[in-house]
This record gives structure tokens, sequence and C-alpha cells, in this order.
């Protein structure tokens, strides 16, 4: 009966561990991805004293994938013709 009980436990402990990693590996590509928004912003800001030209640039292609970034990492939204014709319509209209 003893040896049942251990396995159990030991099952359920087995279990909560590869879900708190699970859990963890989750928050770490969050981080990853908020650490990479934060690094892009920071060499924006760097280029708009260093080469005004090029951050204008780089503002663009943020203007072209910022909005398919966030449908696919926060809304969930299904990324579908009419919405990627509608960023490319907005985008040459910045152009």
């Amino acid at each position: 009966m003893r040896a049942s009980h251990e396995a159990h436990t030991n099952q359920q402990i087995i279990d909560w561990i590869r879900g708190k990693k699970k859990e963890i590996e989750s928050k770490k590509e969050e981080y990853d991805q908020m650490l990479n928004t934060l690094s892009k912003m920071l060499e924006y800001r760097t280029l708009l004293i260093d080469d005004p030209q090029k951050a204008q640039e780089m503002l663009k292609t943020w203007h072209l994938l910022g909005p398919l970034f966030y449908r696919r990492w926060f809304s969930r939204e299904p990324i579908d013709d009419q919405f990627v014709k509608a960023i490319i319509k907005r985008v040459l209209a910045s152009l």
C-alpha cells in the first residue's frame, strides 16, 4: 500500500514539475518578445540621433510588420487577405 501511495505522490510531483516548466517556458517566450521589442525601440531612438533617414526606414518597416505581430501574438485574430490588404493600403498611403 505504501509503495502505491508513494508512486501516486511521485506522479503528482512529476506532473507539477512538468506544469511549472511549461508555465515558465511560456513566460520566457513572452519576456524574450518584450526584450526584442525594447531592443528595437532603443535601436530606433538611437538611430533618430545618429541616422534619422535610417530611423524613418525602420519606422516604415514597423508600420508594415507591427500589425501582423500584434495580431499573431496578442489578439490571436486570423491574418486574412482583407487584413493584409488593409495594412498594405495604410503603408502605401504613408509613403
